[in-house]
């Protein structure tokens, strides 16, 4: 594919993907005294046996090495009031600052978890991948913590949205 197709191609990819309705985290690691910490939604489960899923994260973020060097990382699954948080996260804001805004601990493992979200997956990392500009993080499921509500927050087409305004499609479940 020559340069003009490929950037074609590359904006029409990006405006489909504003039809990937997605749940907003933050995916946060430890990395020598230095808490690191970015709002992702490119996060999937890979395996029930063992349990285990994928973050995709761009080599260009300040978390990137960090997580090329760590041996654990955490998903935080941020609430659907907790855009703040995701904004945060998604801006220039220096780390350390970023880190004063809400309720952020550290696990036994040493990775920074968010206290409050709507639930927080420990894992160890198990695998690394690079294609394009990106890393495909692999982490085992280590440890989990789970609030009592499932309400995330969302992203659809460039925009923030609540789990509770969506609207259920009635049908077969699984």
């Amino acid at each position: 594919m020559v340069g003009t197709e490929l950037v074609r191609i590359s904006d029409e990819y990006r405006r489909a993907l504003r039809g990937f309705a997605a749940t907003v985290n933050i995916v946060s690691c430890r990395s020598g005294f230095q808490n690191f910490g970015i709002t992702v939604t490119a996060v999937t489960s890979v395996s029930m046996m063992p349990p285990s899923l994928l973050i995709a994260i761009n080599e260009k973020t300040s978390i990137h090495k960090a997580l090329i060097g760590s041996t654990h990382f955490c998903v935080n699954i941020l609430g659907q009031d907790q855009q703040f948080q995701s904004q945060i996260f998604g801006s220039p804001m220096s780390l350390e600052d970023r880190f004063d805004q809400g309720d952020w601990r550290l696990s036994p493992d040493d990775v920074p978890y968010l206290a409050d979200a709507q639930a927080n997956i420990f894992c160890r990392k198990v695998d690394t991948h690079r294609f394009g500009t990106h890393s495909m993080f692999i982490g085992q499921v280590c440890q989990l913590a789970i609030g009592d509500v499932i309400a995330p927050l969302m992203y659809l087409n460039g925009q923030y949205m609540k789990a509770s305004d969506l609207t259920p499609v009635k049908g077969p479940t699984r």
